[in-house]
């Protein structure tokens, strides 16, 4: 069942974070992805206060620029060095981004069981961090 509920986000991270094992960065798709990933990366991180189509833009920008210089020849380790680099800071967007579902979430729970945010924070903060210990144990006493 987690793997249906996944495959929404496993698909935007096909599309947004140009790591090196992603399919698409083996065909000419690739300059695609790198431009969604630095798009991501300026919308998801609020770098620039701009509008989501002029990020688009930068993003198109930026795709053509690495587009030009793998025709130019720039070598081959430069350039996944720098699609490695893109895709860290997209991942660290998907993050950002999840972490902030998360969030909107407990408000929620918060409004809805009309109880003080930071107290349900703190409970589920500290039930997360209990569960590794939980398993760690059990795995000790066998």
């Amino acid at each position: 069942m987690t793997n249906i509920i996944l495959i929404p986000f496993l698909i935007l991270n096909l599309f947004t974070i140009p790591y090196l094992n992603n399919p698409f960065m083996k065909k000419p798709s690739k300059f695609l992805i790198i431009s969604l990933g630095v798009f991501f990366i300026l919308w998801s991180m609020e770098l620039i206060d701009l509008a989501w189509w002029i990020l688009l833009l930068i993003g198109f920008g930026c795709g053509i620029i690495f587009a030009l210089l793998e025709i130019v020849g720039v070598s081959k380790f430069v350039l996944d060095i720098i699609y490695e680099i893109i895709s860290v800071f997209a991942s660290i967007g998907w993050i950002g981004t999840i972490a902030d579902l998360i969030i909107d979430n407990i408000s929620f729970l918060a409004f809805y069981f009309s109880i003080n945010k930071v107290i349900l924070t703190a409970i589920l903060l500290s039930v997360g961090n209990s569960i590794g210990d939980f398993f760690g144990n059990a795995a000790l006493a066998k």
